[in-house]
């Protein structure tokens, strides 16, 4: 389901409007204002998705169809798709206006290949888009941020055309082992949002007859101290809490001192990405 509105390279071409709960309103509002740090110090996005749109290239893909991008961000995934698909259409879409206008006005791309990339407001959870089907539904980074992550994915692969595909990069429950340590420790809640558990979800999607072709890998990011982190987690967007547990003031200035002083110089956080490849099975 397309929504709100489409933007092409001139500005924007028409309205279609939906209300946004107040759960996605807010993740939109987040990601939104948080934009331009987020281009700056979304590091391991960047770094995941080069990986995620090296395996489209080696994925056997339809030799027709077009490609679906869902939770565009400001654009990095954006960038190598028009750069390694010359001849393919593809629709760019995040649930963030702010995010969709970055990535549009940020995206390095010849002049005629401007007619063949559109920019659509869109819920990638709610897609229900029965006039178009894609050889490839991509999305990186964006699954964590799904209500219903199984019967999402089973939506979108609605979407695909016969030996169409989807791809996905999300970082799993065993991200931040760091963090959790710490809290261990201390026995303080951890408070960190729920992120995907990658096996459990993985055998949901081979009862439903799908083929999962899974890679995990672990990225470190190197920080000044617990503070820098969790500011820069803030400054991307992704410090907004899904959950009811929050730390005190005074709970949070004991855990950033006990990781500072645990660590010997600057610390490293562990990062565990899934990328997926899915697809029925044939």
């Amino acid at each position: 389901m397309l929504v709100v509105r489409q933007f092409n390279f001139s500005g924007i071409d028409s309205m279609i409007s939906n209300s946004l709960d107040d759960y996605k309103q807010t993740i939109a509002n987040r990601f939104g204002r948080a934009s331009s740090a987020y281009h700056a110090f979304a590091t391991v996005q960047k770094q995941s998705a080069k990986r995620l749109v090296s395996l489209a290239q080696s994925a056997d893909l339809p030799i027709e169809g077009n490609i679906l991008e869902i939770g565009c961000g400001t654009g990095f995934i954006t960038q190598e798709l028009v750069q390694h698909f010359p001849d393919r259409s593809i629709e760019v879409t995040d649930l963030s206006l702010k995010m969709l206008q970055f990535c549009c006005n940020h995206l390095e791309i010849l002049p005629e290949r401007k007619p063949f990339v559109s920019f659509y407001q869109l819920d990638g959870e709610a897609l229900n888009h029965a006039a178009q089907k894609y050889a490839l539904i991509i999305g990186g980074f964006v699954l964590q941020w799904f209500k219903y992550p199984e019967a999402s994915i089973l939506k979108l692969v609605k979407q695909l055309q016969p030996g169409g595909q989807i791809l996905l990069s999300f970082p799993t429950c065993h991200s931040f082992s760091e963090w959790r340590n710490i809290c261990q420790f201390l026995h303080l809640p951890f408070t960190a949002n729920p992120l995907p558990d990658p096996e459990a979800l993985k055998q949901k999607l081979i009862g439903q007859k799908l083929q999962v072709i899974a890679d995990e890998i672990s990225f470190y990011t190197t920080h000044d101290n617990a503070t820098e982190f969790f500011r820069e987690l803030k400054a991307i967007g992704a410090g907004y809490s899904t959950g009811a547990k929050q730390l005190s003031v005074q709970q949070m200035k004991q855990l950033v001192q006990t990781w500072n002083q645990q660590s010997t110089g600057k610390i490293q956080v562990h990062h565990h990405i899934a990328f997926w490849l899915i697809q029925h099975n044939h």
